[in-house]
C-alpha cells in the first residue's frame, strides 16, 4: 500500500487546520482591535476642534475699544477661539492700535468641565469661561485690566 494517498490526507488536513486557525485569527484581530464605543467618543472628542467667533467684549459688540493700562486704545473689530478636546485653545483678537493694524494671538491649555471652561495662557494667566448654549463668555486680564469676551460657537 502507498503512503502517498494517506500522506496527501494529512497535507490537506494540516491545510484546512492552517486555514481555519488564520480565519479565526483575523476573525480574532479583526473583532479585538476595535474599542468599545464609549472610548471611540472619547477619542473624538479629544481630538474634535470647537469654533467660536468673537461678538463683543465688556457688553459691547463689535467692533470696541479696549483702554489698555499703558493709556493705548486697542479698537477690537474681530477674533476667533478655537479649542481642540480638552487640551489646548488657539485665540486671535484682530483690531486697530494707534491706526495700525495689529492681530494679537495666544495658545495654551484648556480644561473644560461641564459648561465652565479653563484655559491657561502663558500670557495673560488663567482665564475662566462659561458656556450657556453656544455663547461662551470668557474673563481674565487683557491689556492689563480684566475684560470679558464674548464668543459664539460655529
Amino acid at each position: 500500500m502507498s503512503n502517498e494517498p494517506r500522506n496527501s490526507l494529512v497535507a490537506l488536513t494540516t491545510r484546512f487546520a492552517f486555514a481555519g486557525l488564520a480565519a479565526a485569527l483575523l476573525a480574532a484581530s479583526a473583532c479585538g482591535g476595535e474599542a468599545p464605543a464609549d472610548e471611540q467618543t472619547a477619542d473624538v472628542r479629544a481630538t474634535t476642534t470647537t469654533n467660536f467667533v468673537l461678538t463683543g467684549v465688556d457688553s459691547q459688540p463689535l467692533p470696541v475699544d479696549i483702554t489698555c493700562s499703558d493709556g493705548s486704545i486697542y479698537n477690537v473689530n474681530g477674533g476667533t477661539l478655537a479649542i481642540v478636546g480638552n487640551a489646548t485653545y488657539s485665540a486671535t483678537l484682530q483690531g486697530t492700535e494707534a491706526g495700525q493694524a495689529l492681530s494679537v494671538s495666544d495658545k495654551g491649555k484648556v480644561s473644560v468641565s461641564g459648561d465652565t471652561y479653563t484655559l491657561t495662557s502663558p500670557r495673560n494667566g488663567t482665564l475662566v469661561g462659561t458656556l450657556s448654549g453656544s455663547v461662551l463668555t470668557v474673563t481674565g486680564s487683557y491689556c492689563g485690566g480684566n475684560h470679558s469676551l464674548v464668543y459664539q460657537q460655529q
